[in-house]
């Protein structure tokens, strides 16, 4: 699984961030939402509940 983090922006009180989460091709889409629920539970423990997050879960092609 590889991250890219297009934005961090804090604004006050909030926290947002936009992912781009790319994992194998063959993954059910099942397995893809239950770690986009992972990441975005362990983004606003670490961040605070008013954290928001978009995460765009794509998948992984090598060049």
């Amino acid at each position: 699984m590889f991250l890219k983090i297009n934005c961090f922006i804090c604004v006050i009180f909030l926290t947002v961030f936009d992912l781009h989460v790319l994992v194998i091709p063959d993954m059910k889409v099942s397995e893809a939402h239950a770690l986009q629920h992972k990441i975005e539970n362990v983004l606003k423990s670490k961040f605070g509940s008013q954290t928001s997050t978009i995460i765009h879960v794509e998948p992984y092609e090598s060049i």
